[in-house]
């Protein structure tokens, strides 16, 4: 991941030796400290990311102590390595003589080293016989603890330490040697933790493509990065038939999407990349991103669900061989049929690959028997010696039959066969529309779990029933529940047997959900439990939108709106209408008040052309 991200980044003009980043990187300490370590080696856990919070890391010490801390027994010393740290108590350091052994870990018996280093200064151990003793206090055998306890406190009392001190020490070195790290260990650890760190902080992009490469066969994995690199306002723009690679890339582009715009489908697709590559010297110490511009992440094909990436690869190549594909019509006729089927076009399809050709996703579904038939023969006729007895125009004329006519699916419906075929809804959420209601009901979003919630603390949550584990166990059923808002993935569990009976019906992939939340803190950390269930949509139906803006591309539409809004009544939302002219953008603000329920909206941006943002 590393290498990969090096490569990208040096195709941006600058040269990175990982042996040589800058020491004491304070935008990479920061992004620690706030636990934004998804990617990050070591570091990604929600407990890892709790403690950085706590810990708020400034230098490689912390990352080698809190490496080899995070770990059964040690842990429990995690909370005073913290508060010594940061001077709210003082440090114990046992004996005077030990001060410049703990001082690095603020009085905290952390490393295998340390153990080592104790038994030479206090007890004048060889380093060879200290490691003996270490040993002997792992095994915890008792006669080799006896033995060893006789020479440590003899050694020690030589020293001019009390004999019920260096005892009383002998003891509490013993407990820490049970369970201690290696420190060496732990540094080249916290070397590569460092590293990855650093990319994410100060390359993002580049690091987010490499890393979502090499998880490309995890959609759980992809769903965490897309949700993250949202987080740092980068856009992952969709599969492109004329911009994807077989892996994901990055584009750098003057025409991305600007900062903190939605990845709706229609502000995504885009058409090739062009990039951009300053001049720059290798830059050892402290490399500088490049200025301008707006670097965007591009979707691989390979990532797509059963599509393969030896077909892809040759999609590819077929393109940078000669030139982007025009139409469907032009794709069919240059792919090689013998390695593309239908189930991998359907995928491509419903992953919104094709949409810069033909952004009708149920039309090319529903015509690909005919471009399937067009690709064969295109293939045949290259491969074969003789000529057509119509001859090649006659032949490409039948290959180029229109496209059957059908609507597009509803946007509910579209977005559901994204999900199946990304594995997790990607241009766009089926709950955006929603969120206004959210908020009057005082739903969190997603992005608000990262937090450290108090004990019991209750919440409210919302989302997309995407996976649903059960479990059994002698103290009844349970299950474990995977959702999405558009803020991204999250976990809860469902520890009573009787909400699970009384909702079974609702707990269906696809089913959009109300959760109510209890947070618990345990030894795994932070956990959710759900303490009750609904159906969002009914929810939804007692919460109504006070103003309604609705953006008109294409006025064909204006009919079916109309319909959708009925008459106006006296209560109900605001509506304005923003309709694209070829001299502008004209607002119409209309006469009276709509009664409009949150999920008719999703309706409204069902149309062609239609975007509708409620509050």
């Amino acid at each position: 991941i590393l290498q990969k991200a090096v490569e990208f980044i040096a195709a941006n003009g600058t040269e990175i030796d990982l042996l040589t980043l800058p020491e004491g990187d304070a935008k990479t300490y920061s992004m620690m400290s706030r636990g934004d370590t998804l990617g990050v080696f070591q570091f990604e856990s929600a407990g890892m990311r709790e403690a950085l919070k706590n810990l708020k890391p400034d230098a490689i010490e912390d990352l080698i102590a809190l490496g080899a801390l995070y770990r059964p027994g040690p842990m429990d010393n995690i909370p005073n390595y913290i508060e010594v740290k940061h001077g709210r108590a003082r440090p114990d350091y046992l004996h005077p003589l030990l001060e410049p052994v703990l001082k690095e870990t603020y009085g905290v018996i952390i490393y295998q080293e340390q153990v080592q280093k104790i038994a030479q200064v206090l007890s004048g151990y060889t380093l060879g016989g200290a490691d003996l003793l270490r040993r002997a206090m792992g095994k915890k055998i008792k006669a080799e603890m006896d033995a060893q306890r006789a020479l440590f406190v003899d050694g020690a009392t030589k020293n001019g330490v009390n004999k019920a001190q260096a005892s009383n020490i002998f003891d509490l070195v013993a407990k820490f040697a049970g369970y201690g790290f290696n420190k060496s260990h732990a540094a080249a650890y916290a070397v590569i933790a460092y590293q990855t760190a650093y990319l994410k902080a100060n390359y993002p992009v580049e690091f987010m493509a490499a890393s979502m490469t090499y998880e490309s066969g995890s959609t759980d994995k992809l769903a965490q990065f897309v949700g993250e690199a949202k987080k740092f306002s980068i856009a992952v723009l969709p599969p492109d038939i004329n911009a994807s690679e077989v892996m994901f890339s990055v584009e750098h582009s003057f025409n991305s999407p600007l900062e903190g715009e939605s990845n709706s489908s229609s502000d995504l697709v885009g058409g090739n990349s062009t990039k951009n590559h300053p001049p720059t010297d290798a830059l050892k110490r402290a490399p500088t991103p490049p200025q301008g511009g707006k670097k965007s992440i591009r979707y691989a094909l390979a990532a797509i669900k059963n599509v393969g990436a030896a077909a892809m690869a040759g999609i590819v190549a077929e393109r940078v061989a000669n030139g982007p594909f025009k139409d469907l019509h032009d794709f069919a006729a240059r792919v090689d049929a013998s390695v593309m089927n239908r189930r991998q076009l359907e995928y491509l399809t419903m992953a919104g690959t094709f949409d810069s050709l033909n952004p009708n996703r149920r039309q090319v579904v529903e015509s690909l028997d005919m471009l399937i038939a067009a690709a064969q023969n295109a293939t045949e006729e290259r491969t074969s010696t003789q000529v057509s007895l119509f001859g090649g125009e006659a032949t490409q004329a039948m290959n180029r039959r229109a496209l059957k006519v059908v609507d597009e699916w509803p946007l509910t419906e579209k977005l559901n066969h994204e999900c199946g075929a990304v594995g997790f809804y990607l241009s766009a959420h089926p709950l955006t529309p929603y969120e206004p209601v959210f908020k009057k009901l005082g739903i969190s979003p997603s992005s608000r779990l990262v937090e450290h919630f108090p004990d019991k603390q209750k919440l409210k949550l919302a989302g997309i029933l995407n996976a649903t584990k059960m479990r059994s166990s002698p103290r009844g059923r349970s299950a474990f529940l995977t959702l999405s808002d558009s803020h991204g993935q999250y976990e809860v569990a469902v520890f009573d047997e009787h909400l699970l009976n009384q909702h079974h019906a609702l707990l269906k992939n696809g089913t959009a959900l109300m959760l109510g939340i209890d947070v618990r803190h345990g030894e795994r950390g932070q956990r959710l439990l759900v303490t009750r269930i609904d159906p969002l949509d009914e929810v939804s139906q007692s919460v109504r939108a006070s103003t309604l803006t609705v953006k008109l591309d294409d006025v064909a539409e204006i009919k079916k709106l109309k319909a959708m809004l009925g008459s106006p009544t006296e209560r109900g939302a605001k509506v304005e209408l923003h309709v694209s002219i070829p001299s502008g953008l004209v607002k119409l603000a209309l006469a009276g008040n709509y009664a409009i329920a949150t999920n008719e909206i999703m309706q409204v941006q069902a149309l062609d052309g239609v975007t509708a943002e409620a509050a």
